[in-house]
């Protein structure tokens, strides 16, 4: 059952995304041996069927290791014993053959996480605070957005994103900050508004268990402003927030972070997430990037919080 989602796509069946041009859902139930895992393939070929302009296909969901591990079509995976022993979270992606990158793009890419995971962390918590407070910067959750807020939000993304997942306008801002969810946001010297990060909140029932998931989305520095730590000390301070809730220590924490764009993936190292995998072409991202993606849907990496 889908308690409270979002746009974190906990939907089932899976259903078609127009704007991405993909499948996506979560399952609601826990894949434990063969046959639940052959009624959750019945399901996505039933919404594939009907829907055979997709190009591309993603499935979530709680899968126990055994089964995962012969899997095809695996993206990503990280264990959740803290919730379900013996389970991990997996991604299931089916992309068709014209939505793939370049082999010289996904080697690009995944030669740059494994630099970024090789280095040692060479940044505490209190260097990175330090950094921000040295460049004037004051980071505070945003309770109540204002409509000067909302402005200055609106304006940090249409800078930020070309193209983004959903449409950036005053409605989308508006349903990004007043549907429960945790909005942080980065505050130079005059006080205006040049970071923001968001923690998406989606609440599931899952065979009678709740499960919290929190992701860490919807990025953002102005381009005159980065490289100041902004976004590394945000994934810190919400991390640490969410841990701090009732049931923050069985919440899942993670980010799925633009391939494409180095900067994002080292902070999401240096906040101390843990890579799990690439998923393939997943959603319309336009922006700065470090490495030439191709077209309109990026490569996206998977960080989780241990």
């Amino acid at each position: 059952m889908m308690l409270k989602v979002g746009s974190i796509g906990a939907a089932w069946p899976p259903t078609y995304d127009r704007r991405n041009d993909r499948i996506k859902g979560f399952c609601p139930f826990k894949v434990e041996d063969g046959r639940l895992f052959e009624r959750l393939m019945g399901d996505i070929q039933s919404v594939r069927e009907r829907n055979p302009q997709a190009t591309r296909t993603t499935v979530r969901a709680f899968m126990a290791s055994r089964i995962a591990d012969a899997v095809s079509g695996l993206e990503a995976r990280f264990p959740v014993d803290r919730i379900f022993p013996g389970f991990e979270l997996v991604y299931l992606g089916y992309n068709s053959d014209s939505r793939v990158s370049p082999p010289e793009i996904i080697a690009a890419e995944q030669e740059s996480v494994s630099r970024i995971i090789g280095q040692e962390l060479n940044e505490d918590a209190e260097h990175v605070f330090a950094r921000v407070r040295e460049g004037g910067y004051d980071i505070r959750p945003l309770a109540k957005p204002e409509r000067q807020a909302i402005v200055q939000l609106l304006e940090l993304y249409s800078e930020a994103y070309e193209e983004y997942t959903f449409e950036i306008n005053t409605g989308t801002i508006n349903d990004m900050l007043n549907n429960g969810n945790i909005v942080l946001v980065g505050r130079s010297s005059d006080g205006r508004i040049v970071s923001s990060l968001i923690a998406e909140h989606a609440l599931l029932e899952i065979d009678g268990t709740t499960v919290h998931l929190y992701e860490l989305s919807d990025y953002a520095t102005l381009r005159a402003h980065r490289r100041n730590g902004l976004i590394t000390a945000m994934q810190m301070i919400v991390v640490e927030c969410i841990r701090g809730l009732e049931h923050g220590k069985e919440s899942i924490i993670y980010a799925e972070d633009r391939a494409a764009w180095e900067a994002v993936n080292i902070s999401s190292h240096r906040a101390g997430l843990a890579y799990c995998g690439m998923l393939h072409k997943h959603c319309v991202l336009v922006s700065d990037r470090s490495i030439p993606e191709t077209g309109r849907m990026e490569n996206l990496n998977v960080w989780v919080s241990p």
